[in-house]
């Protein structure tokens, strides 16, 4: 065989080609499934990574937090700081005392917003800057929980690193260069407690966060005391300092409570559509209504012990027509009152005297007025707060709503003309808004009712649209409601009405809880009485919704009839008659430093008004037998020019001519929460001044010379301070008894006896009056009883 060296190198050349080519087919191959190994990491990357985005949503944002925090704590300073120096009147415990209600109100907001369900939350709360903070709190109440969460987060982050290590391995052991790839960046989460739990279990970590506020918390509510008492002079003013520090506090609380509770009621109406836009005209440049302004002179901030106290304020009122106005006065110390700012219910035990008591038939004033009231305090050094009350009576507030009407088809050909022209698809409010105002100018944008300035603003709601289309026998909801603006609060509601324009006419079924009268759609009384409950509840910008009314166009032409092509302006017209309080604090810092406080024996003497409320036994210095009595009566009803009978049937009707008990003691009617007196069955809580003998009596029942140095315990000055009340009334009511004063007492036109006291007059008016206006069955027949007496 001839060895034939040329064919070998073939042989060889080409065996090293098949070789060749079956490393690079093998390669090719394991590069392909490197390949798809890489797709496949990529795509659980891509998982991982939504997983854990979608995990970190739930947990809150550190930056957040601070953010929060730092919001709230400026807008709480500027908040309080003018209103904490008349609670205590030093830099430091202003300053100790605001950062503590801030850390106590992070508290309570931590608390309250557990209850708060999440789809309220969506409607923009937690972008208001006075609750960004708790709303970013609740998140880390709620991250603590989200253990599960945290493991999972920090599953999927050593998942994401090992497939991460595991695409980059096979990326070297390619046997063919590949090319640079981005390297994956893990997602980074913020979340709280990532640095001080992560070395702890989730038990460990609460406990530290719960140590770390309760730390907080200790500071910030001791601190101002701590820093009062080494400040502190003597023992006294450490206890004043240690009592308003506590008591601010708690104050700060009760209000972030309550006011969150009425942001959630807010924004539970907006969102649930129980909530109308309306404005007040700015054309009306009077307020319509009563506030208080400062007194001409400033009232006094310090005072002694048992000094008579003259606390000063000015009455403003303005109407659209004469309006009444009443005046009270109540005074205690800083633990007599409820807790919080803002409208407060006050103890009629606390009930001063007030000079004048009443404004009557005023339509524009500026009334200086002065409660007279004696500091009496139980330590050396205390905080007397005086509350002056002032309710406006028969206030009118006026409200209009202009619509503008065109016919239906007339408007549906314009808007499809509209839309054709300018390629615009009107399947949009907004671009149908913007149509119409296109189409006719001068058209307002939405249609919003404008109200007088008072304190309660009066809003008429119909179809907001600039224009509205129309035709015969179409429907229209009117709905009105009344928007609280002030701090005060409404007592009552005599009536409201409604003018509607010529063309549209009551639904029949649609408009039940109203009744037309003299051209006009009166809202019936008992619709008011079933909203009466709710009055107290109408804070400040929430709204009553009042019953709508459904009207129809019962004719075309009267709506229209300024063409069935353009607009028809059409004015809806609405007024509501109500009365309306408000109420005002002063405080004053009382001393006593030489007083004793033992406690005294209960008698007459001793006994102040409050104590008198629960019928405690008490014994008169005096006393009259049944002649003698009928003597006093005689005599005093000749001064105050009552007829006699009248005066001796009253005081047989109330006590038989009987003073006192077997005992000696007086007689009472056993009420331990509004205790009667005597002949004439005084009522402690009415007339406080009556059971104090160093009350200002100016205006009141017992400023008669009988009750000189003496309470209504002692029989002479209860049957004059009886009969001073009966002639009161008489002046009063000798002409009728005002259907407002029949609601402000519970007598509505719902009751049987409603028509019964309205025809009162004269003395009857008078008796009636002398038993309260309740027209509850139990009183019904007080004047009857009275006249009946034969005394």
């Amino acid at each position: 065989m001839v060895f034939d060296e040329s064919s070998l190198r073939d042989e060889l050349r080409a065996a090293e080609e098949r070789i060749e080519s079956t490393v690079q087919a093998v390669g090719e191959q394991n590069v392909a499934s490197m390949q798809a190994r890489l797709k496949e990491i990529d795509a659980q990357i891509e998982e991982k990574k939504a997983r854990g985005y979608e995990l970190s949503k739930k947990l809150p944002n550190w930056n957040r937090i601070l953010i929060g925090l730092v919001f709230a704590i400026v807008l709480d300073l500027f908040d309080w700081v003018g209103f904490l120096p008349p609670l205590l009147g030093d830099f430091v415990d202003i300053l100790g005392t605001a950062l503590m209600m801030v850390f106590t109100g992070m508290w309570a907001l931590v608390g309250l917003f557990e209850i708060i369900p999440q789809q309220v939350m969506k409607g923009g709360f937690d972008i208001l800057p006075f609750f960004i903070l708790s709303v970013v709190l609740y998140y880390v109440v709620t991250e603590l929980r989200h253990s599960s969460e945290r493991k999972q987060l920090d599953a999927i982050q050593k998942e994401l690193k090992e497939l991460v290590t595991a695409a980059k391995e096979i990326e070297k052991g390619m046997s063919i260069e590949p090319q640079k790839r981005k390297d994956y960046a893990l997602p980074k989460f913020h979340r709280l407690g990532m640095d001080f739990t992560s070395s702890f279990s989730i038990g460990v970590g609460k406990i530290h966060f719960g140590v770390l506020f309760a730390v907080i918390a200790f500071i910030f509510f001791f601190g101002p005391t701590i820093l009062g008492f080494l400040l502190a002079q003597n023992p006294a003013d450490y206890a004043f300092a240690a009592q308003n520090s506590v008591l601010g506090g708690a104050n700060v609380i009760v209000d972030a409570v309550n006011s969150y509770i009425d942001r959630i009621n807010l924004n539970i109406a907006k969102a649930s559509g129980e909530y109308q836009k309306g404005e007040v005209d700015p054309s009306q440049q009077s307020f319509a209504g009563i506030e208080f302004q400062p007194p001409l002179l400033p009232n006094p901030r310090r005072a002694q012990q048992g000094e008579p106290l003259e606390i000063s304020t000015r009455i403003h009122g303005f109407n659209n027509e004469p309006f009444d106005v009443e005046l009270s006065c109540y005074a205690g110390t800083i633990t007599d009152f409820p807790l919080g700012s803002g409208y407060k219910e006050l103890p009629l035990s606390k009930q001063q005297e007030i000079v004048p008591s009443q404004i009557i038939q005023e339509e524009s004033f500026i009334e200086e007025v002065t409660c007279y009231t004696t500091p009496k305090i139980q330590k050396e050094k205390d905080t007397w707060i005086t509350y002056i009350e002032a309710e406006a009576q028969n206030l009118r507030t006026d409200s209009r709503l202009t619509n503008n009407f065109i016919k239906e088809d007339q408007l549906k050909a314009l808007l499809k003309s509209y839309s054709l022209e300018t390629g615009i698809t009107l399947d949009q409010d907004a671009d149908v808004r913007n149509a119409m105002l296109s189409l006719f100018e001068g058209l307002p944008r939405e249609s919003v009712s404008l109200s007088d300035p008072g304190p309660l603003l009066l809003i008429i709601s119909t179809n907001p649209l600039p224009l509205v289309g129309v035709e015969q026998g179409d429907r229209l909801r009117v709905a009105l409601a009344l928007e609280n603006t002030l701090d005060g609060r409404i007592t009552d509601i005599q009536g409201v009405a409604l003018a509607i324009p010529p063309g549209f006419s009551p639904s029949t079924t649609g408009c039940s809880a109203w009744e037309e009268s003299n051209g006009f759609l009166i809202l019936k009384p008992e619709e008011i009485d079933k909203k009466r409950a709710t009055f107290p509840e109408i804070k400040r910008a929430m709204q009553l919704q009042l019953p709508s009314c459904t009207l129809e166009v019962s004719d075309i032409g009267a709506v229209l009839s300024q063409g069935y092509a353009v607009p028809n302006p059409k004015t809806f017209v609405a007024t509501v008659q109500f009365n309306y309080e408000i109420q005002e604090e002063h405080r004053t810092t009382i001393t006593c430093k030489e007083c004793s406080f033992e406690e005294t024996t209960q008698n007459a003497q001793n006994l102040e008004a409050g104590d008198f409320l629960s019928c405690k036994k008490v014994t008169p210095q005096s006393s009259l037998t049944p002649e003698q009595a009928k003597a006093v009566v005689l005599s005093i009803a000749s001064e105050l020019k009552i007829p006699q009978q009248v005066a001796l049937n009253l005081v047989q009707a109330e006590s038989s001519f009987r003073h006192t008990n077997p005992d000696g003691s007086v007689r009472t009617n056993q009420n331990p929460t509004s205790c009667d007196y005597g002949y004439m069955q005084i009522n402690a809580k009415a007339h406080p001044a009556c059971f104090d003998v160093s009350a200002r009596r100016t205006g009141s029942i017992c400023d008669v010379k009988e009750c000189i140095g003496k309470t209504v315990i002692e029989p002479e000055c209860n049957i004059a301070a009886g009969l001073n009340l009966l002639r009161m009334n008489y002046d009063r009511y000798k002409d009728g008894i005002p259907e407002s004063a029949l609601r402000s007492a519970g007598c509505t036109p719902d009751k049987p006896a409603y028509e019964l006291y309205l025809a009162y007059r004269g003395w009857d008016a008078a008796l009636r009056a002398y038993n309260g206006l309740s027209c509850d069955p139990e009183f019904v027949a007080y004047v009857d009883k009275v006249n009946s007496a034969g005394a």
